[in-house]
């Protein structure tokens, strides 16, 4: 069975149209486009690209700002994103006293290592 498809694609392959046929088959395409033609949410297709362009740069800046300012250090200008925004609202989903009073030695850690590196980065 293969064999058979297999020449039947390469028999396919070597069929040829000829002018008059191309001819005619775009005038029978055209004709049925102009007389079916596509719906306009289909065809305005091209209209919901600019919401989608703000939502995607908006679902970006609101995630990759947050991202970008774990790792900033005090006088950077996302160092105010880390300390206003992200930890706030990290600190927001721990529940327990435990819990919270472990985020908070882990934000001293972080201050630690933030001073250590600003210390080891000016040379004291």
């Amino acid at each position: 069975m293969a064999d058979n498809f297999e020449q039947f694609i390469t028999d396919a392959k070597r069929v040829k149209l000829t002018h008059e046929e191309k001819t005619l088959l775009r005038r029978l395409l055209s004709a049925s486009l102009h007389a079916n033609p596509l719906p306009k949410f289909i065809s305005n297709w091209h209209s919901f690209r600019f919401p989608a362009v703000v939502s995607l740069a908006i679902i970006l800046f609101l995630v990759g700002v947050p991202l970008l300012a774990e790792k900033s250090l005090p006088g950077t200008p996302l160092y105010t994103v880390k300390l206003n925004v992200t930890e706030p609202i990290e600190r927001t989903f721990v529940v327990s006293d435990e819990d919270k009073v472990q985020f908070d030695i882990g934000i001293a850690e972080r201050r630690q290592a933030e001073a250590e590196s600003l210390a080891a980065q000016n040379g004291f």
